[in-house]
């Protein structure tokens, strides 16, 4: 503390000095007195002077004098105006007594000797880089070299400006100066560290801070070199970066040597870095050991990789970059055997990072960079396992670090390439290094590059490798072979974590979690719902597998269907039925397969009509019992076909039956869209199929679902499936109604039991008399109607009796219009009069319970609309037996 005060204190007093004489400076400019003038700006740089400030005050120093002394040098263009040589006042600064003061005076006089044209350009600035060698302490030459740098920055002959010429100079000219001043600055740099003299330099540290604080003095003057216009990359090869690397190399010093590499990366153009890319990474490998060249390489890589994804035919292939920055990184590890198993990764996957943005379509590069990863680990793991019989009771795991570099190295190739890294042999072979968490999250990317690409699953091989890297996302990891014990420290180890001490204080904190309850409530969620997308996620994967050979993609869905049964119970109800329709979507293409087939045998099976009167003698001997599976089919064998419908829907069935017993549900739902997908073969083979399906449903509705709005919705699918169904035997279709009609009248609550009967009157009385597969029987129709009405009326506590009689009352009239015998005008007439004393004998009441209500006028308009359309057909034109019809109903 005490050194910060005499630190301000000390720049106090010198900004004021320096304030006071450019007081006196300036007077003496008014009262043009040259001699006055001078003297005055001699003492207010006597003030840079100084040892004893650190490199931040004395830069505020340095920027106040620098501010005065645009006002000296303003004077001196004046007197050069006026028609004062300026190499009068170029030699007369020079008799200033102290060195410092006389050299920036020096440089400020020569700007303006430069800008005058009065002197070649070339030999001002020779002059000056060599006089400011007069001042050697390193922090007061950095700043005067800064200064340098900054008053010549626009004064050099470079190409198109003014200075250029036979007598001012050339563009060589100008690097040579600027090349000159950067050797001397870095010298100047470099001596820092060698600076024992002062009590605050002693530290190391301080000392390395202090030399970071002063690093862009030195890195300035490579900027001006980039910022040349006349230097081209032929230029740059052969005379620029040889001596920079030159002293890059022979400075010994590693702060210098990294930030001077860094800043040869970024301020150079990229032509300039593909022209001369050997030389630099030849550079690299001759640094020091402790300078960070994988930092170095990956600048460099990452430049050069933006430029050729934005330009490509920018980078000629005969350089061959990648096989370049390969051999450098080879060599830094032959060379430097201290490298930890991290940053052999991270150069690596730099260098994969490089490879994917310039060569995207080599996957041999690809893959060199991945087998060098995964020899590295290999290597690192032997050594583990020769270490581990004596000292090292654990089995070989990667650090949180490792793990971080590897998991990245993974991920990195998948955006560009989605599948193709089934073609990269070490990729698999890298990701079983990771502990099974990152491999999830590694699996859980491939799976969204995979849909992100669109592309298509279409070869066994592929298959079995995507499912084999997403195995962590497919199920839980395995139980450890080690003890419980030694368990816990190898995940300790691989989280980087201390020893039984951390695992106790775990365990508390997990206790007390538990205590609180809404921690660990909100974590389990977040858990959950993160499983729930990544099953989701991969149940979608059954949709990229594709092959125009069904046998194939039947394969496919095996495999799948394999692996996904691996899975915990609770994860089927997100695998399962993707990968169930998904074998109902290919069964309609094996159908067409095997109609095709069978035709040209000549040996058609079947009713291809799909009416229900079909042959009983063909659904006999399809329905014969040879134990062909669950279903009881008799296999036969369609010529070119290997796996055929009757094989789909077995493996639908065990699918199905694999799910019931935990998604009761769902599955009912599932079976009934496979006793769709069976019914729309349209053969009499698969009747029993679709027979089973439904039935699977029913008994799952028996035993399972006691939900009265799961119910519903059930019952809403069982009636729509049997609507749709157009090929069952005409009994098992009545038995199959008769149990849905059952099924409606037993609901517990009476308005569910009214609406679903009024509903399941439409399953006897399906399609015009003139369609094949139609079903008429309008006696159960206006029994379940009757039915309905009777229980609505039984509703009256309720406030919904009125739009069920409204509900009804559209059922009657649909069955009316398409000409059921038993739905008479008399019902409708009396059901319409029924509604109209109910609505008087509220009116007089004063209203029922939604009287006033958004419902009663819901009802209300509901019912208004119903008569509307009894009117209007009343009055139709286009059908008059139609109108006649209507008109006999009372409204």
């Amino acid at each position: 503390m005490a050194l910060n005060i005499d630190q301000t204190k000390f720049l106090e007093e010198a900004m004021r000095k320096v304030k006071e004489q450019a007081f006196y400076m300036k007077h003496a400019m008014d009262n043009e007195d040259l001699k006055g003038t001078l003297t005055h700006a001699s003492d207010m740089l006597r003030e840079l002077r100084t040892g004893l400030l650190t490199p931040k005050s004395y830069y505020e120093l340095y920027m106040k004098v620098l501010d005065e002394l645009r006002y000296v040098e303003d004077y001196f263009t004046g007197l050069q105006k006026q028609g004062k040589p300026v190499v009068e006042l170029y030699e007369k600064v020079q008799s200033c007594g102290n060195v410092l003061p006389r050299l920036y005076l020096l440089i400020t006089v020569a700007g303006v000797y430069i800008k005058s044209l009065e002197a070649p350009a070339r030999d001002i600035l020779k002059d000056l880089v060599e006089m400011s060698k007069g001042v050697q302490h390193p922090m007061r030459g950095l700043f005067l070299r800064n200064y340098l740098s900054q008053v010549s920055r626009d004064k050099l002959p470079d190409v198109g400006t003014p200075y250029e010429g036979e007598e001012g100079g050339s563009v060589q000219d100008a690097y040579e100066f600027i090349l000159q001043n950067f050797s001397e600055a870095n010298r100047l740099w470099c001596r820092m560290q060698q600076q024992p003299t002062n009590a605050h330099n002693k530290d190391k540290k301080r000392r390395e801070k202090e030399r970071q604080e002063l690093r862009i003095l030195v890195g300035t003057n490579l900027v001006r070199l980039s910022q040349l216009q006349g230097v081209e990359a032929a230029t740059y090869k052969e005379h620029i970066l040889p001596r920079l690397l030159e002293q890059v190399v022979q400075c010994k010093d590693t702060l210098a040597q990294s930030y001077l590499m860094e800043c040869i990366v970024q301020v150079f153009g990229d032509e300039f870095h593909i022209a001369t890319l050997d030389l630099f990474l030849a550079a690299c490998t001759q640094l020091k050991e402790k300078v960070n060249v994988r930092a170095i390489l990956e600048g460099v890589m990452d430049r050069l990789a933006t430029f050729a994804e934005a330009n490509p035919a920018a980078i000629p292939p005969h350089l061959r970059t990648f096989d370049m920055f390969n051999t450098c990184v080879s060599k830094l590890l032959e060379e430097r055997p201290g490298y930890s198993v991290v940053e052999v990764l991270r150069l690596q996957a730099s260098l994969l990072n490089y490879a994917l943005h310039s060569f995207p379509g080599n996957l041999e590069y690809l893959n060199l960079a991945l087998g060098n990863c995964a020899t590295a680990l290999a290597d690192k793991r032997a050594a583990h396992q020769e270490q581990a019989v004596i000292v090292a009771p654990l089995p070989f795991a990667l650090d949180s670090e490792g793990v971080e570099v590897v998991e990245r190295l993974l991920t990195l190739p998948l955006a560009c390439l989605a599948l193709k890294v089934l073609e990269l042999p070490h990729f698999a072979s890298l990701l079983e290094f990771l502990p099974w968490a990152s491999r999830r999250q590694v699996g859980v990317t491939l799976l969204q590059a995979v849909y992100n690409s669109r592309a298509k699953l279409s070869d066994l091989e592929s298959v079995e490798k995507l499912l084999e890297m997403v195995v962590p996302v497919i199920k839980e990891e395995p139980s450890s072979v080690l003890g419980s014990e030694e368990g816990q420290a190898l995940r300790r180890q691989q989280n980087g974590e201390g020893g039984v001490e951390d695992a106790e204080e775990e365990d508390e904190a997990g206790a007390s979690r538990s205590r609180g309850g809404g921690s660990t409530g909100s974590t389990e969620n977040g858990k959950a719902r993160r499983l729930e997308e990544e099953q989701l996620l991969l149940g979608r994967l059954v949709h990229v597998m594709a092959s125009p050979d069904t046998d194939m993609h039947f394969r496919f869905l095996t495999v799948a269907r394999r692996h996904f049964s691996e899975a915990p119970k609770d994860r089927f109800q997100y695998t399962f039925p993707p990968l169930v329709l998904a074998t109902l979507q290919l069964v309609q293409r094996v159908r067409r397969r095997e109609v095709a087939a069978e035709g040209a045998d000549g040996k058609q099976e079947g009713d291809t009509q799909g009416g229900r009167a079909a042959s009983e003698g063909a659904s006999e001997q399809a329905a014969a019992e040879d134990g062909n599976g669950v279903l009881g089919l008799k296999k036969r064998d369609v010529p070119g076909v290997q796996f055929g419908c009757r094989k789909l829907f077995q493996a639908v069935h065990e699918m199905l039956t694999s799910l019931a017993p935990h998604f009761a549900n769902l599955a009912l739902k599932l079976f009934l869209e496979a006793a769709q997908a069976a019914d729309r073969c349209e053969a009499d083979a698969f009747k029993l199929i679709s027979y089973e399906f439904v039935t699977q449903a029913f008994l799952l509705y028996e035993d399972e679902v006691t939900d009265s709005k799961s119910q519903i919705r059930a019952l809403t699918a069982m009636i729509g499936t049997l609507l749709q169904a157009r090929h069952f035997d005409e009994s098992d279709y009545d038995a199959l109604s008769t149990k849905v009609t059952q099924y409606a009248a037993k609901l517990l609550k009476k308005p569910d039991q009214c609406r679903m009967v009024a509903l399941a009157s439409h399953l006897f009385f399906v399609g015009r008399a003139d369609e094949p597969g139609h079903y008429h029987d309008p006696k159960r129709v206006i029994e379940c109607l009757q039915r309905s009405v009777k229980t609505a009326d039984m509703c009256m506590a309720s406030s919904q009796h009125m739009h069920l009689f409204v509900e009804v009352l559209n059922h009657y009239l649909y069955f009316y219009e398409c000409g059921c015998p038993t739905v008479t005008e008399k019902y409708l007439s009396a059901l319409v009069a029924f509604i109209n004393d109910k609505r008087n004998e509220a009116a007089l009441v004063g209203g029922g319970p939604a009287e006033g209500s958004s419902r009663a006028a819901e009802i209300e308009a509901y019912y208004k609309n119903t008569l509307d359309y009894i009117r209007l057909k009343k009055t139709q034109t286009d059908n008059k037996e139609l109108a006649d019809r209507f008109s006999a109903i009372q409204v």
